[in-house]
């Protein structure tokens, strides 16, 4: 959602043939614990030692909002439900996009959820996630801190690219 989003952007957009699964931590972790762009707004980081004043990036709304036409999210608690997702989005035609959070008990752990212990971040993905279909029967409120996982969207309505392209390819000729 960082360096590569304007990539990211125009490939959902395109709606190529193309699966991207994110791992997302919430933080830079493996370059010493930078904000990053889905980083959860307040959250302390060592270049936001006073908080991260911006809101996060909600990765799946920007590839539903750009075109993508199949949208996942699980976390790595969910170990089943994502390996069911990962063999849809690349059986998918079209622009796959599955956003997997996951936990980093050396910088975010630290930084962000005050524990450095991987079992207990684990289990804090799976209790603070939510399944779609759940997720439809609560209110705002109960919804508040909450991360909805699951299938988000799926469309079979938009021609992938290169379909696109030899269907002008036809018109022109004919």
């Amino acid at each position: 959602m960082g360096i590569g989003g304007n990539h990211f952007i125009h490939a959902a957009r395109r709606n190529i043939d193309l699966t991207v699964i994110m791992l997302d931590n919430h933080i830079y972790g493996m370059t010493g614990g930078q904000v990053a762009p889905t980083t959860p707004m307040h959250a302390t980081t060592q270049t936001s030692p006073h908080g991260n004043p911006e809101p996060p990036i909600n990765a799946c709304d920007v590839a539903i909002s750009c075109g993508a036409s199949y949208v996942s999210r699980w976390t790595t608690a969910h170990p089943k439900q994502m390996r069911k997702a990962i063999k849809k989005a690349i059986n998918h035609k079209g622009f796959s996009f599955l956003h997997i959070l996951s936990q980093c008990p050396t910088q975010a752990g630290r930084y962000i959820y005050d524990t450095t212990k991987p079992e207990e971040l684990l289990n804090q993905l799976k209790r603070l996630s939510v399944t779609k279909q759940k997720a439809q029967k609560l209110s705002k409120e109960e919804l508040a801190g909450r991360t909805v996982v699951g299938n988000l969207h799926e469309s079979e309505d938009r021609p992938e690219l290169c379909e696109s392209i030899y269907a002008l390819m036809q018109a022109r000729k004919g």
